[in-house]
């Protein structure tokens, strides 16, 4: 799975400039936290200007962006970024704005999910 991910990401280099891309001739990418934003700068290196969004040591279920985290969505090529219960404030801001011209990566999408074991006394 992450084989796929990797090459979703290379696999958007490799059509050339797109209309959204910056002035160097580099895809935007912005990734909402650590993980996401590590993983796309070891795979893209510097071929892409590449944004986190979540502040180091923010919390990022309690994150709520701001209009420049808003923008940076708005204007990047592909966003990176977990999905699940941490994430639903993203859903709500794709609804608000116009995405078909974006790569939209939903980490979890692309890996196997492994559910959480409960076992009492947690």
């Amino acid at each position: 799975m992450i084989i796929t991910l990797s090459l979703s990401i290379c696999t958007l280099f490799a059509g050339g400039r797109k209309e959204g891309t910056a002035d160097n001739g580099k895809a935007e990418l912005a990734a909402v936290n650590f993980p996401a934003y590590d993983f796309a700068r070891q795979v893209a290196g510097d071929r892409v200007n590449l944004a986190m969004l979540l502040p180091p040591g923010a919390e990022s279920r309690s994150f709520e962006p701001t209009p420049r985290d808003i923008i940076k969505i708005q204007n990047c090529d592909i966003f990176i970024y977990t999905g699940g219960e941490t994430d639903v404030w993203v859903d709500r801001i794709f609804e608000s704005m116009g995405t078909s011209k974006k790569k939209i990566i939903r980490m979890m999408n692309v890996v196997d999910v492994v559910e959480e074991e409960i076992v009492e006394g947690m």
